[in-house]
């Protein structure tokens, strides 16, 4: 589980993580607000490629989260530990993971 979860943090040689994604996304946002014109078509895909790679993260953390999170705390309970502690990754959105858009960079 740890590998999962730090895969979606970190990110693989073949996929960005949210972290990589995190900084793309202030530097593309860096790149338009301090331009006096309209955003490129460059600055456009590139944040398109950007929130397409977060909203696949945020898919792949939900799934984590729902799949392989309460077997664990199962496992744990039976042997008398403390459950994990609940995901705070989904504090990113301002809705539960459970509900509201799965599009992260919807406005």
């Amino acid at each position: 589980m740890d590998k999962k979860a730090d895969a979606i943090q970190q990110g693989t040689f073949t996929a960005p993580g949210v972290g990589p994604i995190n900084r793309d996304l202030a530097r593309v946002q860096f790149f338009i607000m301090s331009g006096d014109s309209a955003p490129s078509s460059t600055a456009a895909a590139a944040l398109d490629e950007s929130c397409n790679n977060l909203n696949k993260n945020l898919a792949a953390w939900r799934e984590l989260d729902s799949q392989a999170v309460p077997p664990t705390t199962n496992i744990i309970a039976k042997s008398s530990l403390a459950a994990l502690p609940t995901a705070t990754v989904m504090s990113i959105m301002a809705t539960p993971h459970d509900a509201g858009s799965a599009d992260a960079c919807a406005p």
